[in-house]
């Protein structure tokens, strides 16, 4: 008869507990040095989430470096002769101090810091964000270089071929329905389908066929929906002009906002859509004034 309990030699040891904990505890305190950082920035190292390819993990900290740098302050200069505006790192405030200047060269030498180039030592903060994002893409893909992430990776590539996807962002790739969500649950057929004409009914139109691309224009914003996620449907305004064209993009992220519109909402859906791209529009346009 069986009892249900583990065998000895199927108990976690004593090594093994003590480095879950410590695990655990590394993975808290990257988490509390990231709310240490300004609200743009946290927004800035949450767009690991955005990965929604494996070969996106590998550009990311690149892809995110030009952002962090516009958040930079240029420090007043120790000389007029200073060849160049320098800054302390938006992230973790290291100056990098010189003899005859203070900060990091603008825009060389802080990407350097920012990305860990040249042999230069990386942001901290980036190391904590880079931690906890790998341990996100590591469920999500499987452990990097294991054959369970190229394996996944391929199954991913063969349903881009069959299955519907939703452009949500104007130069990222189209995603599939349950891609990039992350722990967030998938509409079922039909309420994707009332989600869709929901989306109809505040002005936003999609082509008909396999690629649903859900926009709006106004004369300072394009708006990209995407309905996928069950309860809301999320919105993310990008101001015109676009910081970049899409060959620009490849490896840039594009400033937006975001707001959702609950399914709870049935009242004046196109008014609560209006205000949410006009309160966007708003925040995005000091973002925009740097990015010129």
């Amino acid at each position: 008869m069986t009892t249900g309990r583990k065998s000895p030699s199927s108990m976690p040891s004593l090594q093994d507990r003590q480095m879950q904990e410590l695990k655990g505890q590394l993975y808290l305190a990257r988490h509390a040095m990231l709310q240490m950082v300004s609200e743009d920035a946290q927004d800035i190292l949450r767009s690991y989430l955005d990965c929604v390819r494996l070969e996106d993990t590998h550009h990311w900290v690149h892809q995110i470096s030009e952002e962090l740098i516009r958040l930079a302050e240029p420090l007043p200069r120790l000389q007029q002769l200073q060849p160049e505006d320098r800054a302390k790192c938006p992230l973790c405030g290291e100056k990098a101090e010189t003899a005859d200047a203070r900060g990091f060269a603008l825009p060389d030498g802080l990407r350097r810091h920012i990305e860990g180039t040249h042999e230069v030592r990386q942001c901290c903060v980036i190391g904590a964000a880079l931690g906890i994002a790998e341990f996100h893409w590591d469920r999500t893909f499987g452990p990097r270089g294991s054959e369970a992430r190229e394996t996944r990776h391929k199954k991913l590539e063969a349903r881009r071929e069959k299955e519907v996807q939703f452009k949500v962002h104007p130069h990222a790739p189209a995603r599939l329905l349950d891609e990039g969500l992350w722990k967030w649950e998938v509409r079922s057929p039909q309420t994707l389908a009332w989600a869709e004409q929901r989306l109809r009914s505040v002005g936003f139109e999609s082509p008909a066929g396999a690629l649903r691309t859900f926009t709006r224009e106004t004369t300072k914003a394009v708006v990209y929906a995407d309905p996928r996620r069950v309860q809301t449907i999320s919105f993310t305004v990008f101001q015109k002009p676009l910081a970049y064209s899409a060959a620009d993009s490849e490896f840039k992220r594009v400033p937006s906002r975001k707001f959702y519109l609950p399914d709870t909402v049935k009242a004046d859906l196109r008014l609560n859509v209006e205000r949410g791209i006009a309160a966007a529009v708003r925040e995005l346009g000091p973002q925009l004034q740097l990015v010129k």
